[in-house]
């Protein structure tokens, strides 16, 4: 189980420190960086998300690292883990949510 757990280790935190840095990104320059629908977010909603997408992904990594360490110890894995990873993602939902809002009602009749 070592060789297992130290490379779900890294795949996890490459994956954290990826969305880390795009949502460091999208806070420093003010324009989301990964935009696929390409919606006209503003400069203020842009690092708003960038600062969701950051503080999410710090959290998959610290998460992910502990459930992985204690993994790796021969323990039974916790279930608080995933409990705790559907918590992180549903406040990341919310905290899209009112963030698209404020977008939506900046125009209401205006089209993505």
């Amino acid at each position: 189980m070592g060789p297992t757990a130290i490379v779900s280790a890294w795949v996890i935190g490459m994956v954290a420190g990826s969305v880390i840095a795009i949502g460091i990104s999208s806070v420093l320059t003010g324009r989301m960086i990964f935009n696929p629908t390409r919606i006209d977010w503003s400069a203020g909603e842009a690092r708003a998300l960038g600062t969701i997408v950051a503080f999410e992904g710090l959290l998959v990594g610290v998460i992910g690292v502990f459930a992985v360490l204690e993994w790796a110890a021969y323990s039974p894995v916790v279930k608080a883990f995933p409990l705790l990873g559907f918590v992180i993602g549903l406040g990341g939902f919310i905290a899209v949510s009112f963030v698209g809002r404020r977008h939506n009602s900046r125009g209401p009749l205006k089209k993505w």
